[in-house]
Order: C-alpha cells, then sequence, then structure tokens
C-alpha cells in the first residue's frame, strides 16, 4: 500500500521481494518490481539501488530477516531507512543499528482510532516521531473568519499549518494550498494540516478562545 501510494505521488517506487505473486500483483504499478531476497547486497547492486532516497523495510513476523535487512541497508549508507516494527523492543534494536524512523503500526492505529473517538473532528493523526505530529482536522468554529495573523498558531498552539484543503462552492472544485496567506481568514468547511511537537489535538478542536 505504501508503494501504490508513493508511486500515485509519481514518485520513482523500487519493490523487492521474494514472494512472485507479490510482485506479479504490483509491478504495474511501480517502476520496478523485483522477485529477489531482500538480505542480498547483490540486488541493491546489481539494479544501482545504492542511491536511493528512502529506504522502507516492511518484513512482517520475519524479525531476523528485519535485523538483516536494515544492517545491510546502514552499511550501504542509505540515506533514509523506515523500518515497521511490532514492539518497543524491536524499536530500540531496529534503532540501534540504524534504522533512522521506526513505525509501529498497531500502536500508530490504535492511536488514530482512539483520536477519531474522542475528538471527531481530527480527521488523520500522524506522529512522524517521538513527540513531532502531523493532523488533519476540520477547522475549529473558533477559527472560522480569522486569519494566521489573528490566530498566532504557534504561540497559542506550538503548531505551524502547512495546508489547507478546500472546496470551492461555484466550481465544486478542491483546493490544496500549502502556501497559505497570513491575510486569508479560514472558512467554513476548510481541512487544515497542522504539525509540531506535542501538539495536542484536543485544544484544537476545542479552541474557543475570544481574540
Amino acid at each position: 500500500e505504501v508503494a501504490i501510494n508513493l508511486a500515485c505521488a509519481d514518485q520513482e517506487v523500487i519493490v523487492i521481494d521474494n514472494d512472485m505473486k507479490k510482485i506479479e500483483a504490483i509491478k504495474d504499478s511501480v517502476d520496478l518490481a523485483i522477485c529477489s531476497d531482500g538480505e542480498l547486497a547483490s540486488v541493491y547492486e546489481d539494479h544501482d539501488l545504492l542511491n536511493c532516497d528512502l529506504f522502507v523495510c516492511g518484513v512482517f513476523n520475519h524479525f531476523k530477516s528485519l535485523i538483516l535487512i536494515v544492517s545491510l541497508a546502514k552499511k550501504m549508507k542509505m540515506k533514509e531507512i523506515i523500518a515497521v516494527s511490532t514492539d518497543l523492543e524491536q524499536k530500540s534494536i531496529l534503532q540501534a543499528i540504524g534504522a533512522t524512523t521506526v513505525i509501529q503500526p498497531e500502536v500508530e492505529a490504535a492511536k488514530a482510532v482512539s483520536q477519531r473517538l474522542t475528538i471527531p473532528e481530527v480527521k488523520k493523526y500522524y506522529e512522524l516521531i517521538d513527540g513531532f505530529s502531523v493532523v488533519e482536522i476540520d477547522v475549529p468554529s473558533a477559527f472560522v473568519g480569522k486569519s494566521l495573523i489573528d490566530l498566532d498558531l504557534r504561540k497559542n498552539f506550538n503548531c505551524n499549518l502547512i495546508g489547507v484543503l478546500r472546496k470551492e462552492r461555484r466550481s465544486d472544485s478542491v483546493q490544496f494550498n500549502t502556501v497559505y496567506p497570513p491575510e486569508k481568514v479560514f472558512e467554513l468547511g476548510d481541512l487544515l494540516y497542522l504539525a509540531g511537537s506535542d501538539l495536542d489535538p484536543s485544544s484544537l478542536a476545542s479552541a474557543d478562545f475570544v481574540l
């Protein structure tokens, strides 16, 4: 799923898996699909993969293989190494041997579900690294009609706006603005993308201060 999403975002994606069925299923969706053992250095050398920007290792249920592949990626000096773990012990080991980012799907899924149940305004929640997260949230009612200058998000909520998704009423088109003018006011129906350290979505959703 990660590979397909990256490919849809016009990123060059190369997939390695020793299961031919999986390779056959994904080969038309990515730039290159290789049926091979990811523990072999020759696979990366033969296909000139040593200079890739991002290396994602999603081996499940085979932690020994995951360790070998992450160690190999580190030895080959991959720029960014992302690995998947099932618990904190695995996460610590993977970080120790060179993984720059370790994702725990079950933990993140549980956190996302909790956020959706307790704070309905939060559509998506991503913890990129410990203490730093990104949220997709319906514009709080207290934000409607106010601008970034009025709200001062960094001071009041310890976060920065990284994008606004807005559906135009007349044309029914959707616009995503990553450079939102500081003097432009938010409108009802906007989806905000916010990033920050120790970001508290509940404080955003319940914003009721008067400016």
